[in-house]
């Protein structure tokens, strides 16, 4: 054992490398040290780790750069450390046992040290199982909970400070750190007296709220969180560029966990003892995501024994072993699918599915046996409902010969459907062989289930079906591209089905499918391109796969990179929109078992068991695939650096547009590509029937420094084609100038033509009708008088009342009403908003009904007036229809005046019949002619069928007064005035005479 070590101490360092150059020998990687384990920096350690069997392991180096043993080495010299003193691309070589023709090189890329200082941040809370509350004083929080917090939580305390890498403590190193450490508090209290303050920004989503940040004396920024839906919140820290001796605290970025379950105790299940026997083989390795909430996930693994799944909340870094409760008999778990609703286990005794983790109940509609297959959805759209079919979708099927059964809910597992595929032949092939069930997934761009099925004549081919009209669709066929496409299915040799479906998460809409080699569709399986796998190593083949190898993972990240698991585990890495995988050095033993993920920064994850029986059970590590794809690979003419080839590219596409009718959006990109680099700008919309499109380029040089650099500007505006076009189209753009080493490669965005979700019809507020009040709460307890005879009570035999009526008033519901004058037009406008953001205005037709059914309102304008060509629609057309003041809208609107129509309008009618549709042409109004002031309830409706896809309505108040006097009442003030005044005179005289008669007397 002495011996080995000072074979480690004494690493190679020379300037000399070995021969061949090879990239392929054995295994291995290399890692960062950094906080953000992907970044590589001059005078900074990082380490690499040979991970072929071996018995000891030599290194050589740059001469820039020197070694150092590492703490993790778990044999002779098999981890090292490496720093080197200047930046650029660093060549390393490692062989085994003293073999030199057994040696790999590699290159890595170093970049200068953007600062002497690094932010650090810590959040968490911790669940007491004795009160059942959250532990919110950092302090007291276990090691293991930091990072993860629970969701819609208010109080949630975060902590800031400074720190130098070179100099962290083992727990601020290992982002475990409470508070800081004597030297950290010293930088971070220097930084304070200069005027430094942190400023968190979260990189996309609303689950973090900041709501206020003091320093502590113990030397840290303290701020306080509010936690709101489930899932990642990724965030920057960065501050105002303060330095201390011209060292300035770089900027980071973190990842805060918003737990989906905050029951604590009750979370399921029964959690097992952490000294759990650990099988040290493996035979699967299998990682559910929920795709709604990816901080949640589930592991199964045959090395925990076929009962127990690990269980975590913040993406695998602290994780617990459960089994599923004692009652449910379980000898084992097959598989795991996690919906936005729903978890749904796959067990020997049959199907279950949880909403909370602590009920657990069998499906509705599904055979009680295990099935073989489980697959969930595997894109989240967040725009949709929480009842969502796409988001809650679970497909299930067995493979067997001639089965074509498949199973599908759309609410989570709840309850299931069956649909037979047809496994027989398209064409007059005879059958030749038995057909069955491949794989399937779901489409969530185009709103339909994909299948792949290996049909009765040994043809695999694509079938999509709409879940909700169960209407199939034949897409893509694999024959006749066997050169093309060597897909061959070797699930024979080596029992598992290889060829398998996926969807790119970045937008829902990008389909693999993979087994022998990789092809990808853009089109929902219409049709499909190859995706190249190149090889590292010069002496195998340099695109694709060797003979007795295929890809048996995907792992899709959320901007849209791509990862390839081969079953010699090796590692290919791409992007979306580029058919172009490299293999990455990721260090998985050839016999090991592992699995590929994504984390919510769009880091390429590893995952592997752990033999440890006290755990942890899961390890992860990253590997930085910016770094692999930035260096170059042996021998570098063959193996280039693959940085990008333009000096910019920028687009303001949104991720998301609603559009409704009669709107249009707009998106402009630029890019300023390399001289030898064309300037196109490709632009591709998956449905092109439903919109229109219009695009403009320019061309322009811009001058940076001493170049001179072309730009090339594309502006792209698109508007619905109109009624009965809906649904969703997927928009891809992005520069032909573009490679791997890229930071942005395809930008995708989805178009939904229908109804925004927040779109809202608005009464148009107006100094002509001022309101009758400033809030709601004068109006409390107010009622309102409809005299008899002045509202119907039964439409069919349109009775009135012979009673008045007194109606509440509820403000809530129909705001604060509006005055007008009595002897004055009343002419609401309206107007568009999406939630509390104006849209447009509306000028389109609408109708007014009034809810309590008054009748003392009347239009001012006649059909001739309107200028209608037909007899107009009216209300009184529709009572025997439906309900009134329901029966009538956008959906059997017709037009009087539509200039497609021949007038066939007779003149009575034309004079006679009042027109019951305000626009903002016609100049109709309302009158009033009750006689007395009052209010009036009126419900507004958009009635043109080619104005929005959304059902438009709103609710308002009207109060009339000024209304005249009545004329019987005139009649009877004016006589009781005469008598009045007759009185009066007459009093007069009666006094005038008395006052004579005494005056005479006297």
């Amino acid at each position: 054992m002495i011996w080995l070590w000072l074979i480690v101490i004494t690493v190679a360092a020379s300037s000399a490398q070995l021969l061949p150059a090879r990239f392929g020998n054995g295994r291995f990687y290399y890692e960062s040290l950094e906080s953000d384990k992907i970044s590589f920096y001059t005078n900074r350690w990082f380490r690499a780790a040979y991970t072929s069997q071996a018995s000891s392991v030599q290194w050589l180096t740059d001469p820039t750069c020197s070694t150092a043993a590492d703490p993790t080495s778990k044999f002779s010299n098999q981890t090292i450390r490496i720093r080197c003193t200047s930046y650029g691309s660093k060549w390393f070589q490692v062989y085994r046992d003293g073999n030199t023709s057994t040696a790999d090189t590699f290159y890595v890329t170093i970049k200068k040290s953007p600062g002497c200082y690094q932010w650090y941040i810590v959040s968490g809370v911790s669940r007491d199982t004795t009160t059942s509350t959250w532990i919110k004083d950092l302090n007291s929080v276990k090691k293991s909970d930091l990072g993860s917090v629970p969701s819609y939580t208010s109080g949630i305390q975060a902590r800031v400070w400074v720190v130098d890498p070179s100099r962290m403590s083992s727990d601020e190193a290992s982002g475990r750190a409470v508070q800081p450490s004597d030297y950290s508090l010293q930088v971070t209290a220097s930084f304070y007296s200069l005027g430094e303050l942190p400023v968190l920004t979260l990189l996309w989503g609303d689950r973090l709220k900041t709501s206020s940040t003091n320093f502590s004396t113990e030397g840290y920024w303290s701020l306080v969180l509010q936690s709101g839906s489930p899932g990642s919140a990724p965030l920057q820290v960065e501050g105002q560029d303060i330095s201390v001796f011209d060292c300035s605290a770089e900027s980071i970025q973190s990842v805060i966990d918003v737990s989906k379950y905050n029951s604590g105790t009750k979370v399921v299940l029964t959690q097992l003892s952490t000294n759990v026997s650990v099988s040290s083989s493996d035979a699967y390795l299998r990682l559910a995501l929920d795709i709604c909430s990816p901080t949640v996930a589930y592991v199964t693994s045959s090395s925990f024994g076929p009962r127990l799944f690990l269980f975590s909340q913040n993406e695998l870094s602290s994780s617990s072993l459960y089994s599923l409760p004692a009652e449910l008999s379980i000898s084992s778990i097959i598989d795991i699918v996690a919906t936005y609703a729903t978890t749904f286990f796959n067990t020997d005794v049959g199907m279950f599915w949880t909403k909370d983790l602590v009920t657990f109940t069998k499906p509705e509609g599904l055979p009680n046996i295990p099935f073989a297959f489980l697959r969930g959805p595997s894109y989240c759209d967040i725009s949709l409902s929480a009842a969502s079919m796409f988001n809650n979708i679970v497909l299930a099927w067995n493979r067997g010969s001639n089965v074509g059964r498949l199973y599908f809910s759309t609410n989570g597992g709840v309850r299931f459907t069956s649909i037979e595929m047809s496994l027989a032949p398209l064409s007059t092939t005879q059958a030749t062989v038995t057909g069955f069930i491949r794989d399937a997934t779901v489409l969530h761009t185009q709103g339909v289930v994909l299948v792949l099925i290996s049909d009765q004549s040994g043809i695999d081919r694509m079938v999509s079906f709409d879940p909700k009209t169960l209407k199939f669709e034949n897409l893509f066929a694999f024959r006749d591209v066997s050169s093309y496409f060597p897909m061959l299915d070797r699930s024979q040799a080596v029992n598992q089905p290889v060829r398998q479906l996926a969807v790119d998460q970045a937008s829902g809409g990008d389909l693999y499918v993979w087994g022998s080699s990789v092809v990808t569709s853009p089109n929902g399986g219409e049709s499909v391109f190859q995706v190249d796998l190149k090889s590292r190593d010069p002496f195998t083949e340099p695109i694709n796969l060797a003979s007795n190898e295929f890809v048996v993972d995907m792992a899709r990240s959320f901007e849209g990179s791509f990862a390839f698991l081969t079953s010699a585990n090796r590692v290919f890495a791409g992007k979306s929109g580029i058919n172009v995988a490299v293999e990455i050095a990721a260090g998985i033993p050839i016999d090991a078992i592992a699995t590929l993920g994504f984390d919510a920064l769009s880091r390429l994850v590893v995952y592997s068991t752990n033999s440890n029986v006290s755990g942890p059970y899961i390890i992860s590590r990253i590997i930085s695939l910016t770094n692999e794809i930035e260096s170059p690979r042996v021998p570098v003419s063959l193996n280039p650096s693959l940085a990008c080839v333009n000096y910019g590219w920028s687009t303001d596409i949104q991720d998301e547009y609603f559009l409704d009718m009669d709107e249009t959006e707009s998106f402009t990109a630029v890019v300023q590509p390399f001289e030898s680099e064309s300037s196109s700008i490709s632009v591709s919309f998956s449905n092109v029937s439903s919109i229109l499109i219009n695009r403009t380029i320019s061309d322009s040089v811009i001058r940076q420094g001493s170049l001179n650099i072309r730009q090339r500007t594309v502006n792209v505006s698109f508007v619905s084609r109109g009624r009965g076009y809906s649904g969703k189209t997927e928009v891809k753009i992005r520069p032909q100038a573009v490679d791997l080493g890229c930071d942005k490669v395809e930008q995708v965005s989805v178009v939904r033509l229908g109804c925004p979700t927040a779109r809202r019809l608005v009464l148009r507020a107006s100094s002509t009708y001022p309101p009758l009040a400033t809030s709601c709460a004068s109006l409390s307890n107010t009622t309102f008088n409809v005299p008899a005879g002045e509202y119907i009570t039964d439409y069919a035999t349109m009775s009135s009342s012979n009673h008045s009526s007194v109606i509440p008033y509820s403000c809530n519901l129909f705001g604060i009403p509006v005055q007008t004058y009595y002897g004055s037009f009343f002419v609401p406008m309206f107007d568009l908003y999406d939630g509390n953001t104006f849209v447009r205005n509306v000028t389109t037709d609408i109708s007014l009904w009034e809810l309590m059914n008054q009748t003392t309102f009347i239009y001012n304008t006649t059909a001739g007036a309107a200028g209608c060509l037909i007899k107009p629609q009216r209300w009184e057309d529709f009572f025997s229809t439906g309900s009134p003041g329901t029966s009538w809208g956008s959906w059997n609107y017709q037009s009087c005046w539509d200039p497609s129509l021949t007038k066939n309008i007779s003149n009575n009618d034309a004079s006679s019949i009042t027109y019951q549709i305000l626009n903002a042409t016609n100049y109709n109004a309302l009158t009033w002619k009750a006689g007395h002031d009052g209010l009036y309830i009126f419900q507004a409706t958009v009635m043109d069928p080619d104005f929005s896809f959304c059902t438009l309505q709103t609710q308002f108040a009207v109060y009339v007064y000024g209304a005249p006097i009545p004329p019987a009442l005139q009649v009877t003030i004016i006589v009781a005035l005469v008598v009045s005044v007759l009185f009066a005179l007459a009093a007069s005289y009666f006094t005038y005479k008395q006052a004579r008669t005494k005056e005479k007397k006297a």
